[in-house]
């Protein structure tokens, strides 16, 4: 501010405002009271009005008792915050002194402990509901829209207020002067910017990418936007399994039970169709049965011994439509039912069939692969050299430009990809993935003494499938049967030096690991370093006994002797 000289005695009688065309400065000119001559001029950068902020912080003009001019000055703001400071500090110093005899060592432990305590839940309940994929967006958005708000604010230049802000009095006012709706209009959608992506969550953009999928005809000119489609899909459900920045899960109570036996088979299905008659009846194990749904509310384990193996079972709460997206806790369960070595998907023969594949979608969208092989496509990324693609037999269905779509998707530029069978989109893009489960299953269609023997008849015809009758313990032996079937265990017996074999506890191992190695392994693994040569009995060798190495591989109810080195 420039002030040029003034006669002392002079009081303000008349204020006239001369807006400078060359320079934008507006002057104000001053006149004396005596000879009404202009004795000085105040220059701003803005009009001289009668502003409540300038005149508390330049003073106010007033005439004396002897018709002098005298000056008021308004208080220092800092002073009042420095004073206001002081008050502050004054309370939280009484406070803490009326406040001491309470204060002890115990009574900080213990609100230490609560304060972890109520922490720890809150970070439980954070995790359960999802709450940083909930946000995610919503944070998101705010940035957009703080991003799209600045944009705004730094290009909308109004005189007088540089940069404007729509909040304060007199920016309203000269928006109601020049009519500036514009500058609303671009304030409105910075912040319709950050609804956007603040809306769009990731069931959202399953829900649409599914509905734009059943909207597409399946051809070929559209097989490169359905594989698209497929691939962005797969990454979605693979967030839901997995979400970005988590650890491990919190591990609701009751639904994971620690695993036991040499195998474990988990009951899958929609409420009220007989999973815990089933359990209690095969294992013997209470699980509470009533004419309501969701009767069952936590795993229930229960153990059977069949042909000397023991086999876990798991009565797993009743899953609902939409269950992969979280809807009645049906992720906890189908997360026990990755663990398992054999589902057992009930179902109620008196309900339609179609809930077989309700379930069946439900599983798929957790990533869990029923009654299906893993792809035999060899896959391998690399630091350059493109996408180099080989198939041994014709395809039907990928070619060069659909699989280069796909792997762009996941931004891969670089691979050596080799198709051993017609293999699809589906499968190329589950062995991208590499989490997808791989478990058989065994359809169980209960309440069989309810329908005819037609129907029966019917039922028999549906592959793997196996009809019984949870209440009346009808058909359990075929059940048992194609359970062991499925599971593909192998018998093992041990025979000591100079002894009988012992066929009451056999070695049970999987139908993929049955070597001699795997053998001593599962009974310790310090055999196997000491470990000379074996004697094997049955049906893997020629010779009764043959001696054997250790890469040599055993079939169903051998007999094996191992020898050490001395």
């Amino acid at each position: 501010m420039q002030v040029e000289p003034a006669d002392v005695g002079c009081d303000v009688t008349h204020r006239q405002q001369e807006k400078n065309k060359t320079n934008g400065i507006f002057s104000t000119a001053v006149r004396s009271k005596k000879n009404g001559q202009q004795n000085g001029r105040i220059y701003t950068s803005t009009p001289k009005t009668s502003h409540p902020k300038l005149e508390h912080y330049v003073g106010v003009t007033e005439p004396t008792e002897k018709g002098r001019v005298g000056v008021v000055t308004a208080l220092d703001p800092l002073i009042k915050k420095v004073a206001l400071l002081f008050g502050v500090l004054i309370v939280a110093y009484k406070s803490v002194i009326l406040t001491m005899p309470y204060i002890t060592g115990d009574s900080i432990q213990v609100l230490s402990h609560q304060v972890q305590s109520r922490w720890n839940e809150t970070l439980v309940w954070a995790t359960s509901h999802q709450l940083g994929s909930r946000l995610s967006p919503l944070l998101c958005g705010l940035l957009v829209a703080a991003f799209a708000y600045g944009i705004v604010y730094l290009d909308s230049a109004v005189p007088g207020v540089n940069p404007p802000s729509p909040f304060t009095p007199r920016s309203k006012k000269r928006f109601r002067e020049e009519k500036t709706a514009s500058m609303h209009l671009g304030y409105l959608c910075a912040l319709f910017c950050g609804f956007l992506p603040a809306m769009s969550t990731i069931l959202e953009k399953i829900s649409a990418i599914e509905s734009e999928m059943a909207r597409t005809q399946k051809n070929k000119a559209t097989s490169a936007h359905l594989g698209l489609l497929k691939a962005k899909l797969a990454k979605l459900r693979r967030e839901l399994i997995s979400p970005k920045g988590g650890g491990g899960g919190t591990g609701e109570a009751g639904f994971e039970v620690a695993k036991t036996g040499d195998a474990r088979v988990g009951f899958v299905g929609f409420p009220s169709v007989g999973k815990s008659t089933l359990l209690s009846n095969l294992a013997g194990v209470y699980s509470e049965v009533a004419a309501y749904e969701f009767t069952t509310l936590t795993t229930v384990p229960g153990c059977i011994k069949y042909k000397g193996a023991k086999i876990q079972l798991l009565d797993l709460p009743g899953i609902i439509e939409g269950a992969k997206d979280g809807k009645g806790r049906g992720r906890q369960v189908i997360a026990v039912a990755r663990t398992c070595n054999l589902i057992f998907m009930v179902l109620d023969c008196l309900k339609p069939l179609g809930h077989k594949k309700l379930l069946e979608h439900e599983l798929e969208g957790f990533g869990i692969r029923l009654n299906k092989k893993p792809p035999n496509i060899y896959y391998k990324r690399k630091d350059k050299g493109g996408i180099n693609l080989n198939s041994m037999v014709p395809q039907s269905e990928l070619d060069t430009d659909l699989v280069k779509t796909i792997l762009s998707e996941y931004k891969i530029h670089n691979a050596d990809i080799t198709l051993r069978y017609d293999a699809t989109s589906d499968d190329l893009i589950d062995v991208i993935e590499g989490n997808r489960i791989y478990i058989p299953c065994i359809y169980l269609l209960n309440k069989i003494d309810q329908i005819s023997i037609e129907e029966l008849d019917v039922i028999y015809k549906i592959p793997h499938c196996v009809p019984i009758s949870a209440h009346h313990n009808w058909n359990f032996d075929d059940l048992l049967e194609l359970m062991w079937e499925y599971l593909r265990l192998q018998r093992i017996y041990t025979k000591p030096k100079g002894q009988l074999p012992d066929y009451n506890s056999p070695v049970v191992l999987h139908n993929e690991r049955t070597s001699i190695e795997d053998f001593c392994n599962k009974l310790h693994r310090s055999i196997a370093k000491e470990f000379k040569y074996a004697l094997v009995w049955g049906s893997s060798v020629k010779h009764q006994p043959q001696k054997v190495g250790i890469d040599h591989v055993l079939n169903d109810e051998d007999v094996v002797q191992i020898v050490k080195k001395v």
